[in-house]
């Protein structure tokens, strides 16, 4: 979890103490406050902690300023505390421990800056040593004497104390270190313990403000917001905010081509402004902010088109991972990303460490495929700079990206019932990857949203459309730039072909949630897939349609391409007559027609076939028969001479519905649907191979 606090959530002093995991939601936790000691530590003997957790909160004056603690076993013979992770103003924070001999034990309290590296105590010799390490350079030590054993079983301390841009490293009071930090970065406290179960006799946190006059996170005269790095692009035809930090109360100007906005920085030292709509501009400028005597420059501006691409792996897949058609050229520098790191948090964080890239040759693979082919498509179209905003983290269920905004809105939810409260690093927590990724951006000015995930949801119905109102109207709610595109991936097809007409396998529910949701919540629209997915990878190498077909969507409802055919056919009423069903469809485009794809890694229009396939037919006895299906004045007529009266009518309505083929003449294929609402199999997890009672 990384969050950023002020140092006015910190009161005077705060500690407290962990219990074992078994304690009672009574010894869960204890506080000093004022320097009063309430409770003394608990002894932590040997355990195993497979699947044992422990939760608490350090207290300050009745604010909850840290998150969560657990214990948990990674593997034999490994186990980690994950401890305190609150951010570092002008403060100190401090963890106190105890640690029994023994073979193979290290403790080793870290400190982590950000995403950007870490610093870490360890024990080396008769030293504690500190190192410094970031990506960008080397390994750094520094060493202090250690007059201690800290295998001895008594009571040892590590600290951190920053002001400003130093910051201060202590081992038993004594101070180790001292250096100057970038003033636009945010420290993070937490804790491993590797080797085996540490015999861990006591452990507190402390949280100690240095001075009350100390009112904002930094005293550095200007920090900008981490969406503003070189190589930015600005949203065009709407406001845009610009925001960061100051000196409490200080004047603050800032230049962005013909416009001067001027503010004052509040008692936090946060400030805000809204540069004026402006005309796209493909020209690199530089924004200019100014507070006092110090100036700060942000360089190689564009102004565009800006979208925010998130979901789990199939957003998150890496354009190298991906179909490369010849056709791409990857020298296009209006293209540009900025990738939101991965991170969890209880609360909603208000900034990140970012950088914009540009889009070239050396570069374009570490994009995302699904993203970057969006953004190729509509840069290709339009010709303006497309920023793209990347949050996406494998394997993550939609709940964590929900804002809590979200869930308020949408009463057929109930929070409390979604998952545990505890530990809340697993991935269907509600809120915390909102929490963590998105909250870090808004209210960066956007166009719109694109979303690709439900794999992780796999086994829902019904609830995955409440779960996509909350997503969208929440998302929506924070941003405030009102009822923004929201354009997503229906799944595509997946693992082994299912023989059975009556389908219901798989993704086949949660694909119709996805239809039901852009079809009920208001300026959304579904790309379809269902023809460019592989039997055995969960994540289909040809991106490059995906971002297609998202594209028109925006395209089309948001660039004035009024005649761009931008979705297949998508099911719309039935009319039963004797032995035949006729279906009718939305967005027929050109026409229907049968037609097959020549391979999931295909870009090429899908070529006619003479057999309309993939319907199944169903009387009132609702057993399920393969249909004849051919096409009529752009409708379907489905029968089958196994059913007299046929009621009902399913296509595409399986995991792999590999006879599927109808498409419009654009080349895009229909939904899969089913007219009916009879019962179906569910499955509990979304790797589909546990059942649980027959269900709508």
């Amino acid at each position: 979890m990384t969050r950023i606090i002020t140092p006015s959530l910190f009161t005077l002093v705060a500690i407290a103490w962990l219990g074992f995991p078994g304690a009672s939601a009574a010894e869960e936790m204890s506080v000093i406050r004022e320097g009063k000691l309430i409770k003394e530590g608990l002894d932590w003997p040997d355990w195993d902690p497979e699947n044992a957790y422990w939760k608490g909160w350090v207290h300050c004056g009745g604010k909850t300023v840290d998150g969560h603690f657990a214990v948990e076993k990674r593997e034999k013979n490994h186990s980690r505390f994950l401890g305190a992770k609150s951010a570092l103003g002008d403060c100190e924070f401090k963890v106190v421990f105890s640690c029994a001999r023994g073979d193979s034990q290290e403790w080793n309290p870290n400190i982590t800056i950000h995403d950007r590296g870490r610093l870490r105590f360890s024990k080396e010799g008769d030293k504690i040593w500190l190192e410094v390490r970031k990506t960008t350079l080397p390994l750094k030590k520094f060493e202090a004497s250690c007059e201690t054993n800290v295998w001895d079983g008594k009571l040892h301390s590590m600290a951190v104390k920053r002001v400003g841009n130093k910051i201060s490293f202590y081992f038993d009071d004594k101070q180790v270190n001292e250096q100057e930090i970038d003033p636009d970065v945010s420290l993070y406290m937490w804790f491993d313990a590797l080797g085996s179960a540490p015999k861990i006799k006591s452990i507190r946190l402390v949280a100690d403000k240095l001075s009350d006059k100390l009112k904002t996170h930094s005293t550095a005269p200007i920090v900008m917001h981490g969406m503003f790095s070189d190589n930015a692009v600005l949203q065009r035809e709407m406001e845009v905010p610009v925001w960061g930090w100051a000196r409490p109360e200080a004047k603050v100007e800032v230049k962005f081509l013909d416009q001067t906005k001027k503010t004052t920085a509040g008692k936090d030292g946060t400030w805000s402004v809204k540069l004026s709509p402006m005309k796209a501009n493909t020209k690199p400028t530089t924004m200019t902010i100014t507070s006092g005597d110090a100036t700060k420059e942000v360089k190689n501006i564009l102004v565009g088109e800006v979208w925010i691409c998130a979901g789990q792996s199939n957003m998150e897949w890496s354009v190298a991972a991906c179909l490369l058609p010849g056709t791409i050229d990857p020298n296009a520098p209006l293209i540009r990303r900025i990738h939101v790191p991965k991170d969890r948090a209880s609360e909603p964080v208000d900034n990140f460490n970012g950088l914009w890239k540009v889009c070239s040759d050396k570069t374009f693979r570490g994009f995302f495929g699904a993203s970057f082919y969006f953004g190729y498509h509509l840069h290709k179209e339009l010709g303006v700079p497309v920023g793209l905003i990347d949050a996406a983290w494998g394997g993550q269920r939609i709940e964590p990206f929900i804002a809590p905004e979200g869930f308020a809105q949408v009463k057929e939810i109930d929070v409390k019932k979604l998952t545990t409260p505890f530990p809340y690093w697993q991935n269907d927590h509600p809120s915390t990857l909102y929490n963590g990724m998105i909250s870090g951006v808004v209210p960066y000015g956007i166009r719109g949203a694109a979303w690709y995930q439900a794999e992780s949801n796999g086994n829902e119905g019904a609830s995955y459309v409440h779960k996509m109102r909350a997503l969208v109207n929440g998302w929506r709610a924070v941003w405030k730039q009102g009822d923004f595109p929201f354009y997503f991936v229906q799944l595509p097809n997946f693992m082994a072909p299912n023989g059975d007409p009556k389908g219901g396998d798989g993704w086949a529910r949660v694909r119709e949630a996805q239809g039901k949701a852009a079809a009920e919540i208001k300026n959304t629209g579904m790309a379809v897939t269902i023809d460019v997915g592989e039997e055995g990878d969960i994540h289909p190498k040809n991106k490059y349609e995906v971002g297609k077909r998202l594209a028109l969507w925006a395209l089309a409802k948001d660039y004035g391409k009024k005649d761009l055919v931008y979705s297949g056919p998508i099911y719309k009423s039935m009319k039963a007559a004797g032995k035949t069903v006729e279906l009718t469809f939305d967005h027929v485009g050109g026409g229907l027609l049968a037609a097959k794809k020549s391979g999931a890694h295909s870009i090429e229009m899908p070529k006619p076939v003479d057999k309309l396939d993939g319907f199944a037919i169903a009387g009132e006895d609702q057993k399920w028969h393969w249909a004849e299906a051919v096409i009529k004045d752009n409708k379907v007529i489905v029968s089958s001479s196994e059913v007299e009266k046929p009621v009902a009518v399913r296509y595409a309505f399986s995991m792999n519905p590999v006879r599927a083929n109808l498409y419009n003449r654009e080349g895009l294929p229909a939904s899969p649907f089913r007219t009916d609402s009879w019962e179906i199999v569910r499955y509990t997890d979304h790797t589909l191979t546990k059942t649980v009672k027959k269900t709508q």
